[in-house]
């Protein structure tokens, strides 16, 4: 029998943004899958649902604009972001740490703004789906290989 080395999937990562530091979580695996196909069949830039059918030979996921995707409600939006960023926390100088965002949808830090959680929002997506991205051929060099360098990337 061969011996292999597997490489230990990262649990965690730490994002700098304006001297601010987070750690983003994995996600659960089934909560993962949802906010994927959320992000794949409703949030993604047009095309990547036909350029993911292509690679996996379905037509399985619908394409951004088509008859077969409804536009997001308002509701159902901020319910994706609160997911995605359930796994983030704001690390202070004490060891203390801090949600982000509260399953209440309630903010648990100060000083929040739009950027700051696009940001956010773009790092966990990055850091969770990096390995996702990377496996599609024609999108590694796209769309994975600008998720990959945002991922423990400090700005």
């Amino acid at each position: 029998m061969e011996n292999k080395e597997f490489k230990k999937r990262e649990t965690k990562s730490t994002y700098s943004i304006n001297g601010r530091n987070f750690q983003i979580n994995s996600y659960d695996p089934m909560v993962g899958n949802y906010i994927m196909m959320q992000i794949v069949s409703q949030v993604m830039p047009m095309g990547l649902g036909r350029m993911l059918n292509q690679e996996f030979g379905t037509e399985s996921i619908p394409s951004v604009g088509s008859e077969a995707v409804p536009m997001m409600s308002k509701r159902d939006f901020i319910q994706l972001q609160v997911d995605i960023l359930s796994t983030v926390y704001e690390l202070y100088d004490t060891g203390e740490k801090s949600p982000v965002v509260r399953e209440n949808g309630t903010y648990g830090v100060a000083d929040v703004n739009m950027m700051m959680i696009m940001k956010l929002l773009i790092a966990s997506l990055a850091f969770n789906f990096k390995d996702f991205f990377d496996a599609v051929p024609s999108l590694k060099g796209s769309i994975g290989g600008k998720i990959s360098n945002l991922v423990n990337t400090k700005t």
